[in-house]
């Protein structure tokens, strides 16, 4: 769930690491990017005191391939976020 708790509409690229040999299924809102080991979600306008839930479905894993999301984002100041850190892929 991101989370839009300023006074402005916020912009943001989210990105959610995942393991090389997982095969990715439904993903909720479409994503800009799936690549072998992330997916990228370009969030173009997120009002003020609005939420967007981001789901995503992995297959194709053992039991404890994937415990933990690791997330990042681009394109706003880290300092705003909580839970997701600074994108230094790409």
């Amino acid at each position: 769930m991101v989370v839009n708790y300023k006074q402005t509409p916020q912009k943001l690229n989210l990105y959610a690491i995942i393991p090389e040999d997982a095969v990715v299924g439904t993903t909720t809102p479409k994503p800009s990017k799936i690549s072998n080991n992330y997916i990228k979600w370009d969030l173009e306008s997120i009002p003020p005191a609005n939420k967007i839930d981001i789901n995503f479905e992995l297959a194709g894993l053992e039991k404890g391939d994937f415990d933990e999301n690791d997330l990042y984002i681009e394109n706003i100041n880290p300092t705003y976020v909580i839970g997701a850190d600074k994108w230094e892929g790409d």
